[in-house]
């Protein structure tokens, strides 16, 4: 069976309709009849997990009724089945397969109104020399060239700043599809790389990332957030996970957001490289949106335009992208993390609505056979994501429907046989399970003068661990548990308008339900309860002017109307705050610029407000926020950055007990007890200097050394060190693909490295006879973290090879994640079961070998 399923996959090229140069619009939409059995499969998949979940339900009664860990064959059955489920679905998608020539298609617009822009030059430059075409009345433009490769496209207009968009990949199996904005001109300007643009942007395009670079760079395992580790200033807090720290700001203070609106933690296994085992709100495994669904993205740092709100260290900003409507597009992606299935086309016959939809199944269970260490943990995962695309009859105009769901889950076995047990994990049994489903649409509609857009989201998360340990007489007892719900009901109404080539006026208002529902009980904290509800209302607007061709000014003005309540309490109270922007951009030469910003915002923290059992004063996480960049336009392709950035933080939550240092700016993580003040405090300090080299002769880089200095002060009123008061770093990635051109399709070969380095994280000391007396952890002086951990160093490696031939592009890659297996520091706990303080590490080295094929 396996023999076949392995040549049905690798030689899909067998079920496949050879294309013919030139296919009818009705033969080109026959995919959409495959979409009922990929769903019924995902639905296989699903009661399989069933199954398997109260197979092990069973197995775990067994071992709490004698002591003895008997699991039966049924697991391993279960897993079998649902791979073979998965193979099943992998082999219907490439019988409903139908094939065309690659195109470059865009969409040219006006970037304040969105309205479309035609008698626009395009010039395209690929091997075949350079083509030159013009927007039609609808803002669009099409080009098939010969064969696929990397593209350099020129977009031009006397009323608008020119565009430079260079080394576009293009596929010889999916189409390149371009949404291209054009700012209203006021003086001559040199050419612009949209990648590096002028100072009429609004964010520094250091932060942006797309799909294709997620697959180019090592390590990054198709994920956005961890691809966001080549940007200056910014690193994952643990080898595990994707949590971000950001300019030296602790995780728990960036916001996610979805189609401009914020939203719940979308990560699977929230729980992973955590010090307390808890789920976290911001950080996970792996995102469970695929790389392969979404557009652009952006995290955006610094001071903070008014339109982003509640969060202070950054936001990270998702869009799906929309189905390609000219022709069904379909990716197979099989690896050592998983099985990834993406689709995408026309939704049907005669209509210009798009389907966009990816299912992935986690195989992670095959890099602990290769003797991958995850720590004895059995780690699954399963996602879907899906964007249905309306576009509406004034181009530029649209209406999605979209939505994600995901499972994850995280079984460690033990206990081990006496004579195995080497630490307390080898005598604990966990079980950690995680479910987020999102859900939402958004409406965009162009004007004469300016553009309305309006989203609306849902997102409903779920965790529940429950850890047993051995007691005295052998036998499994509880230890730790936790049960915990959250629900976020995001909706936002934005407008922007220009109300000349000078000025123009954005605004809107969003509003923000948040439900905490959380029960445990935790040795470290004893039993507790998280019940309540916030609602944060949010009107803003900015203005942005051209003061001259070289200055722009773009004021803003945020106003955030916080309440709350405890469930089943009518005690409410709440705060209001103004928040204040200010950005100032100038063209100081034709190659270098400058960008000042400040900005005063503030982050809602309902979790740690109504986990005392009774609410305190309910009030925003505030900050001043000073910004500086300088960045010089060295060629094309290559520019260089100076960033500062200075945070300073108040109202901040800390224990009340003025003899006790701890603010959640360096939480551990365990549930707190209270009382809480607000008059924590905290002061971060980041610079960096980078350096960004797009793709150009095949040559391409992300390079950049800096400094950190991040701390915090609690109720004694000493200013301490954070856990993330790394000090100086150093980080450089970046490689070069190699080009042979064949007669049926080009074959790319690429090499490429990271190398990672920084300052220690600091961690707090224990106080050994305490935790003794106590049975867990317990911190001398808590929130005085004085011990600094040995300095992190890691080296990734990717290595890849891609074929493109006329029906289908395969490409074979290799991520080695920490080459030399340099197991780094994590933190230093106590340990029961070894009567002393145990340090635990990172992960060691990490393999993942993919089979991708694009048709």
């Amino acid at each position: 069976m396996w023999n076949l399923c392995l040549v049905l996959l690798f030689r899909s090229d067998l079920f496949m309709i050879k294309p013919s140069i030139k296919q009818s619009e009705h033969d080109t939409n026959r995919l959409p009849n495959a979409l009922p059995s990929l769903w019924t499969t995902f639905g296989m998949v699903r009661n399989l997990r069933s199954k398997r979940g109260e197979a092990r339900l069973s197995a775990r009664t067994k071992v709490h009724s004698d002591g003895n860990d008997e699991v039966g064959q049924g697991g391993e059955s279960s897993r079998r089945a649902a791979m073979y489920a998965s193979l099943f679905a992998i082999i219907l998608l490439l019988f409903y397969t139908e094939l065309s020539g690659q195109v470059i298609r865009g969409f040219v617009y006006e970037n304040a109104t969105h309205l479309p822009i035609e008698k626009v030059n395009v010039f395209i430059t690929g091997d075949e020399g350079t083509v030159q075409l013009e927007t039609d009345a609808n803002g669009s433009f099409s080009y098939q060239p010969a064969r696929g490769g990397r593209f350099d496209i020129i977009v031009s207009h006397l009323s608008y700043e020119l565009v430079h968009l260079q080394a576009l990949q293009l596929s010889s199996t999916k189409d390149l599809i371009l949404d291209i904005p054009l700012t209203a001109r006021i003086r001559e300007l040199t050419e612009v790389n949209i990648l590096a643009p002028s100072v009429r942007s609004v964010n520094n395009r250091f932060f942006t990332t797309s799909e294709e670079e997620t697959r180019r760079f090592p390590a990054t395992f198709f994920d956005p957030a961890r691809t966001a580790t080549l940007f200056p200033g910014v690193y994952a807090a643990n080898d595990q996970a994707n949590g971000l720290v950001i300019n030296g700001l602790s995780p728990s203070l960036m916001q996610w957001y979805l189609e401009g609106v914020p939203i719940l933690n979308p990560n699977h296994l929230a729980n992973a490289g955590t010090l307390s085992d808890r789920a976290t709100a911001t950080g996970g495994g792996v995102n469970m949106i695929s790389n392969q669904v979404l557009a652009t993205t952006n995290l955006v740092t610094g001071a903070l335009p008014p339109q982003y709100g509640d969060a202070v260290s950054g936001v990270m900003d998702m869009q799906f992208r929309p189905g390609n409507v000219n022709k069904p597009e379909h990716t197979v992606q099989v690896g050592l993390l998983g099985i990834d299935l993406a689709t995408e086309g026309r939704l049907k016959d005669g209509s210009e609505a798009s389907y966009l939809l990816n299912y992935r199944y986690s195989t992670i269970g095959l890099l602990s056979a290769l003797g991958v260490n995850f720590g004895d943990e059995e780690i699954n995962f399963q996602d879907l994501n899906f964007n249905v695309h309306f576009p509406l009859s004034t181009q530029g105009g649209y209406i999605k429907v979209f939505g994600l769901a995901g499972l994850n889950k995280t079984d460690l076995d033990g206990p081990k046989e006496l004579e195995e047990r080497m630490d307390s994990r080898d005598i604990s049994r966990v079980e950690y399970d995680g479910g987020t489903v999102i859900g939402g649409a958004a409406l965009q509609y162009p004007m004469r003068k300016g553009v309305i857009k309006a989203t609306i989201a849902l997102s409903y998360t779920k965790s529940d661990r429950t850890e047993d340990r051995l007691d005295l007489q052998g036998l499994l007892a509880p230890y730790s548990n936790e049960l915990a719900k959250q629900t976020k009901f995001s909706t936002r109404v934005d407008w922007q308008g220009q109300r000349s080539n000078r000025l123009t006026v954005n605004g809107g208002i969003g509003l923000t339900n948040h439900w905490v529902n959380g029960t445990g009980d935790y040795p470290q904290s004893g039993a507790f309860l998280v019940e309540g509800i916030t609602t944060l209302l949010r009107p803003y607007t900015q203005v942005s002017y051209v003061v001259t061709g070289d200055v722009v000014v773009r004021g803003g003005l945020a106003v955030s109307l916080l309440s709350g309540r405890e469930a089943n309490d009518d005690k409410a109270n709440g705060t209001v705050v103004p928040e204040p922007s200010l950005h100032v951009y100038w063209q100081a030469a034709e190659k270098f610029s400058i960008e000042t910003g400040y900005s005063y915002s503030g982050m809602t923290t309902p979790n740690v407000t109504f986990q005392t059992g009774s609410l305190i004063d309910l009030d925003l996480l505030r900050t001043h926020t000073f910004s500086f960049v300088f960045r010089n336009q060295l060629r094309s392709s290559t520019q260089l950055a100076g960033i500062i950035n200075y945070y300073a933080l108040n109202h901040v939550p800390t224990d009340a007990d003025i003899t006790n240092g701890y603010t959640i700016l360096s939480e551990s993580g365990y549930p707190r007890q209270g009382p809480f003040s607000l008059e924590g405090k905290g002061r971060t300090i980041s610079l960096a200097l980078a350096l960004r080299q797009d793709v150009h002769r095949g040559k391409f880089a992300r390079a950049g050394i800096g400094w950190i200095n991040a701390s915090h002060q609690g109720s004694p009123g000493l200013l301490l060190s954070t856990a993330y008061d790394t000090g100086p770093w150093a980080s450089f990635s970046g490689g070069k693909e190699w080009t042979k051109a064949k007669d049926y399709g080009d074959r790319i070969f690429g090499l490429n490295g990271g190398i990672q380095w920084r300052g220690g994280m600091h961690e707090q000391v224990i106080d050994l006879d305490r935790s003794r007396a106590e049975g867990f952890t317990v911190y001398n002086d808590e929130g005085n973290f004085a011990v600094e951990l040995e300095d992190y160093f890691r080296i990734d490696l990717r290595l890849y090879l891609r074929k493109d031939k006329v029906d289908k592009t395969t490409t074979w890659s290799l991520d080695i994640q920490n080459v030399m297996s340099k197991e780094n520091a994590f933190f230093s706990l106590y340990d029961p079961f070894l009567d002393g303080i145990r340090q635990t590490k990172q992960l060691g080295i990490i393999p993942v070998l993919s089979y991708r094929v694009d048709f």
